[in-house]
């Protein structure tokens, strides 16, 4: 009797309870800090940040023939030809992991893609703070850059609490003082319906912003410099 019932449970109410594992669904968002400014020695800000949005997809939460409609959407209203969405799909191979389609798309492509959710199911326009260097090139040997984080950075910080798709200094000052300036990532866990729609927030750890770094570098004496060498390079501090 209990071998059959055990039967029943697994085999036969498979389908049933994957529904409502997917009724009772939970989507955890990272939420990214601001990186701190950094600021020239009389406290003008020379990089900042700008918010930026991203097309992310949860295959989890779309499977089978649903598939190949959510594929067809996105090519009518982001422009992201089907095939590719659904190359993406096949070649994912962490059921969990999300896969990023677009970043830095434009504010109005993320308005109406949040604005088209009920029939986007599994899609996530996801918002992040990203570099502002308000003076251009100027002082980019000295400020360096981020960028997204490695496979082999990953696993040498990995104890540091990085995780995959987070950004990261790279070079120059950026990366000399990142754990001052990568603030501290938060995320927020919220409970879905079967459409993939929010249904309430769980849980959430706000993020905590990065420390402004102060160089004891003039910004506009080096704007003067650079002008005056033109092709030369020199700095002045």
């Amino acid at each position: 009797l209990l071998l059959g019932r055990l039967i029943q449970l697994h085999v036969f109410r498979h389908a049933e309870f994957l529904q409502l594992a997917r009724e009772n669904a939970a989507k955890i968002s990272p939420l990214y800090p601001p990186r701190g400014w950094i600021e020239d020695r009389f406290g003008k800000i020379i990089v900042s940040n700008e918010t930026k949005w991203s097309i992310v997809l949860l295959p989890y939460l779309v499977e089978g023939p649903e598939r190949e409609l959510l594929a067809g959407r996105l090519e009518r209203l982001a422009k992201i030809p089907r095939a590719e969405t659904m190359r993406l799909l096949e070649q994912n191979t962490g059921y969990f992991q999300p896969i990023v389609l677009r970043k830095f798309i434009p504010k109005d492509l993320a308005t109406r893609l949040m604005e088209s959710r009920e029939i986007l199911r599994g899609v996530s326009v996801e918002q992040r703070p990203s570099r502002k260097y308000r003076h251009g090139n100027l002082l980019s040997h000295v400020l360096g850059y981020v960028g997204e984080i490695s496979p082999s950075e990953l696993k040498l910080f990995e104890k540091d609490g990085y995780l995959p798709r987070d950004y990261i200094g790279k070079d120059g000052i950026e990366k000399q003082y990142d754990r001052y300036l990568g603030g501290k990532r938060g995320g927020q866990r919220v409970q879905v319906d079967v459409r993939g729609r929010p249904v309430r927030l769980t849980e959430m750890v706000e993020p905590i912003a990065g420390m402004p770094v102060q160089l004891t570098i003039d910004r506009d004496l080096q704007e003067v410099v650079e002008e005056a060498l033109g092709s030369w390079s020199g700095g002045v501090t």
